[in-house]
């Protein structure tokens, strides 16, 4: 077999370490942005990886019911690291379900101004578009 055809399948059962890692539940404004920091811990370690073997791809893997339960990884010359890319691409995507099914009250607060061209969340409510239903034209193909 030749060494860039060699393809890791991590399942999702068997990431013992990825799941004790990765955060599934978000149940504060702590766990958010600890969820975040992971999250942009482990994009910057694909990233590296990316550096070393550009041409590498991952397909994902699923059940019946649509559910993820792997990662193939190819086009990664090292078993180790091809293993670790996979380990790291479901960590993220379990990182990424937490922060998908997270109540919205646990986002944090937002402090001070709104950047530029940003609207504070109060202004956001009070606002208003420009344009008026009256004088908008409505075409419909026939």
């Amino acid at each position: 077999m030749n060494l860039l055809q060699r393809t890791a399948f991590v399942a999702a059962f068997g990431l013992a370490s990825v799941t004790a890692k990765a955060q599934t539940e978000i149940k504060s404004q702590t766990d958010y942005k600890n969820v975040q920091a992971s999250i942009n811990a482990v994009s910057k370690k694909l990233y590296d990886y990316a550096q070393l073997y550009p041409a590498y791809s991952f397909t994902p893997q699923y059940n019946e019911a649509g559910k993820l339960i792997a990662m193939s990884v190819n086009g990664v010359s090292n078993e180790i690291d091809a293993n670790r890319i996979a380990n790291h691409l479901m960590e993220l995507e379990m990182l990424g379900e937490a922060v998908r099914t997270m109540n919205i009250a646990h986002l944090p607060t937002v402090k001070g101004n709104p950047g530029k061209g940003m609207l504070s969340e109060t202004d956001a409510k009070n606002y208003t578009p420009a344009f008026s239903k009256e004088n908008q034209t409505v075409t419909s193909a026939r």
